[in-house]
């Protein structure tokens, strides 16, 4: 006995379509005529994107005793997280003995869901039961199993139902959070882990293994981005796995890009830095769909955290040494570093400003260890505003990729505001990177300059001097720390002295004309790859976050006014190549 279920995932109906027939417990059960003409019309509705309210079944009429037993009055599907569906319709199509189960859910389910259901069969007398291959330990129904579904009446005369579960898959991997105790996800904190069980099913794409289920805490994270409706996440797994064939770790983020609508600009200028290849560390980001507690969340990116590890910043570490590896964050400094005065300083000068310490964190690095990291800041300050001697302070190359990537996607923070990280490795230099955060780059953060006619890395009141002529900025002619706290972005900072420095500005003009189409073709084959993996999870994303055409977040004016996701992707094309000539044409 066959059955046709059909599951259409983003609309999103289900309609389990079931062919029975009456036996005893011992008789065959006779297979399904597959030459029968009805059964191409099931294949058709099984292809159908059509609502069931647009999808006309022929022949139907209630089941009466003619035609099989009637003592199937219901079937209803939930979870084990009670999110009850609503009630099954049930219909009998007598020209081909057709039992139909049609399920509407108002949802997008994700896999995991519908490997644990909860079914509630009503029969008016009798009882049934699900094959075992269906049933899962704590009695839930996987679906996707294909049980069936077997059903006896009082004189031991048994219909079986078999379902056979088609979905359309949508093309992202799917991440599974579900809160122990039945916490609710409003209940995660921004600084405490709750505990979580996390699952990620892969089978709809083709690049990734899914991950079984592990154990371990969610928390918030992000600044403003905290405050938003659609919450970024930081997840810690209780053992190291490998998400996404990256390397194994405990620590991996959630990412909203809420005010991102193109949903991808990290996950593009992540592959940019990758083909610049001379960061300490490139970070991955790959688009996700989020569920919590069985719930759509949207579109999600996951991706790695930021931190010196021998899978992500492979610098040295040390509890003691001096010379260590040391990760910095410039403007890095939270809410409360901020109002306790602690885990940050000021460089003398003051172009670098609210440096924190990312790696060593501040309650584990030594009083030693700042000192040694604060004292090699100031002299490579000290050499850049001066001209002189400052390749022996900082790795020239990658400050200068470091520049070139964000001035191409127009990244604002880049003028040492925020999610600008510097590490030096024991013995080595000061390199910039790895390069963070771009949810609001490539022309999308509303104090941007409208025209983008303008350098980003630079800051503001640049030094009044020759070209070529190197004097160094006296402490009374600088930003203090009280100034830098009013006005936070586009202050002098170093990529002014670099940027205005004959030498340094050779350099960097001839490896932008070197790495210029590259970069550009791999942003754009990039924005093509990510946008199709996206193209239908999308729709689901918008339909729970209805902005497109809306202003949120620190979106700019112009992203804002584009309502549909086709012009979202456009617009980031050509911001890519308007801003690749307007380089050109100025360094």
């Amino acid at each position: 006995m066959r059955n046709k279920n059909i599951f259409k995932l983003f609309g999103v109906t289900l309609i389990f379509t079931i062919l029975f027939t009456s036996c005893s417990d011992n008789a065959p059960i006779s297979p399904v005529d597959t030459q029968n003409p009805n059964t191409e019309y099931i294949q058709t509705v099984a292809s159908s994107t059509k609502k069931p309210s647009d999808i006309t079944i022929p022949e139907i009429t209630k089941p009466d005793d003619n035609d099989v037993r009637n003592i199937l009055n219901s079937v209803s599907v939930s979870n084990k997280n009670s999110f009850v569906k609503s009630p099954v319709e049930f219909f009998v199509n007598k020209s081909n003995a057709v039992c139909s189960l049609n399920i509407t859910f108002e949802n997008y389910i994700d896999i995991y869901t519908l490997q644990h259901c909860i079914v509630d069969v009503n029969i008016s007398e009798g009882s049934y039961r699900f094959s075992d291959n269906g049933v899962n330990a704590d009695g839930t129904i996987n679906l996707t199993a294909q049980p069936d579904l077997i059903i006896t009446d009082e004189s031991g005369t048994s219909e079986k139902y078999a379902i056979q579960l088609e979905r359309e898959v949508l093309d992202l991997p799917v991440v599974n959070i579900f809160l122990d105790g039945g916490a609710n996800q409003s209940s995660i904190d921004r600084n405490e882990y709750s505990k979580m069980t996390f699952y990620m099913d892969c089978s709809g794409t083709a690049e990734f293994e899914s991950t079984p289920i592990v154990t371990g805490g969610i928390r918030g994270r992000g600044h403003s981005t905290w405050n938003w409706e659609k919450k970024p996440y930081r997840i810690k797994l209780d053992q190291k796995a490998s998400l996404l064939g990256l390397d194994k770790n405990k620590d991996w983020i959630l990412l909203a890009n809420y005010a991102d609508k193109s949903l991808i600009r990290n996950c593009v200028a992540y592959d940019m830095g990758r083909e610049l290849g001379s960061f300490v560390w490139d970070p991955s980001q790959y688009p996700v769909d989020l569920f919590v507690n069985g719930e759509y969340q949207g579109v999600y990116t996951l991706g790695e955290q930021r931190e010196i590890a021998k899978s992500r910043i492979d610098i040295y570490e040390s509890d003691t040494e001096a010379d260590r590896g040391y990760l910095l964050e410039l403007g890095g400094a939270s809410d409360e570093q901020l109002e306790n005065k602690y885990g940050y300083f000021h460089t003398n000068l003051g172009l670098a400003n609210f440096v924190a310490f990312a790696d060593p964190k501040p309650e584990k690095i030594t009083a030693e260890q700042q000192q040694f990291i604060i004292d090699y800041v100031n002299k490579a300050e000290n050499a850049i505003v001066s001209g002189v001697g400052y390749e022996d302070y900082i790795d020239v190359k990658s400050f200068c990729d470091w520049i070139i990537i964000h001035e191409l996607t127009c990244n604002l923070d880049s003028c040492f505001r925020r999610s600008c990280y510097m590490t030096k490795d024991k013995g080595g230099k000061l390199e910039m990177g790895p390069i963070w955060d771009f949810d609001l780059a490539f022309g999308n953060f509303f104090v941007d300059n409208p025209y983008y006619n303008t350098w980003f890395t630079i800051g503001s009141d640049p030094p009044k001097k020759d070209e070529t002529e190197n004097t160094a900025k006296t402490a009374d002619t600088v930003e203090t720390a009280e100034t830098a706290e009013k006005e936070p972005y586009i202050t002098t900072n170093w990529c002014n002295y670099l940027m205005y420095n004959g030498s340094f500005r050779n350099t960097i003009r001839e490896r932008w004309f070197e790495v210029r189409d590259r970069l550009v073709q791999r942003a754009v084959k990039s924005i093509d790859y990510y946008s199709g993996k996206v193209k239908k999870s999308q729709a689901e994303n918008f339909r729970v976050w209805n902005i497109l055409g809306i202003n949120v977040g620190y979106e700019s004016y112009s992203t804002a006014g584009i309502a549909d996701y086709d012009g979202q992707i456009q617009y980031l094309k050509n911001f890519i190549y308007n801003r690749a000539k307007w380089i050109d044409n100025n360094i």
